[in-house]
């Protein structure tokens, strides 16, 4: 069942570069096909001049629940009047993962960085949620075992883009990949891995009741890479 599972993850990146090539790059790519859930928001001016809009898909899990997943678009890359795109029209988003720290925020916010991004396609209305990624281990993976039997690791793994910043993504595996985990990969290992990006609600705060969205990527599978 997990071959098949990390078959389907590395067939949609797959295809999605051949259908478009150019849009991926060579250590992280990242595909989210979903419903638009928020309205675009200019959250950034580049060098150039040219604004950064944001918004948030969301993407069905195979268990029937959601995630949302934050994409970050180039005004370039956005149609004529995109700002009264209606909510929960489709979309598909091909790109990278990048990852940032809010000021006084001990988590790091994950994102998509769109290359491509095409709106009210209705082709296929199934969800898609897909990663991959390439670069270094930044510490050893934690382990942890839940009251359920169910067992847990996490880690980070730091990509290095040819262009841009650094990014440090938040990893978790779940069981027999947790396992795998904790036996094989060490901190400063070169690892390639597949997987989705996952959403969960937390409270700020013990004394707020206030619901704040964290992510992180789900593995599928994750091996040692023979690169150097």
């Amino acid at each position: 069942m997990l071959k098949e599972i990390v078959e389907k993850y590395q067939n949609i990146i797959e295809e999605k570069e051949k259908k478009y090539p150019g849009k991926f790059s060579t250590n992280d790519k990242a595909w989210v096909k979903g419903v638009i859930t928020q309205p675009f928001e200019c959250i950034s001016s580049m060098k150039n001049g040219e604004k950064m809009y944001q918004t948030i898909i969301m993407a069905e899990k195979e268990d029937g629940k959601t995630n949302y997943v934050p994409i970050n678009v180039p005004e370039r890359l956005l149609p004529n009047g995109f700002e009264n795109i209606p909510l929960y029209t489709s979309v598909e988003v091909a790109g990278t993962v990048r990852t940032c720290k809010k000021f006084n925020d001990d988590v790091k916010n994950l994102f998509i960085v769109a290359k491509m991004i095409n709106i009210g396609n209705e082709e296929n209305e199934e969800s898609e949620n897909a990663v991959f990624v390439e670069g270094f281990t930044v510490h050893e993976p934690t382990f942890k075992t839940l009251e359920e039997g169910r067992r847990s690791a996490f880690l980070t793994v730091e990509v290095s883009p040819k262009k841009g910043k650094r990014s440090f993504i938040s990893c978790v595996a779940w069981n027999e990949v947790a396992d795998h985990v904790i036996s094989t990969i060490n901190k400063g290992d070169r690892v390639r891995l597949y997987g989705c990006i996952r959403s969960k609600s937390t409270n700020e705060s013990k004394e707020r009741d206030v619901k704040k969205e964290r992510y992180v990527v789900f593995l599928i599978s994750i091996e040692k890479s023979s690169k150097k």
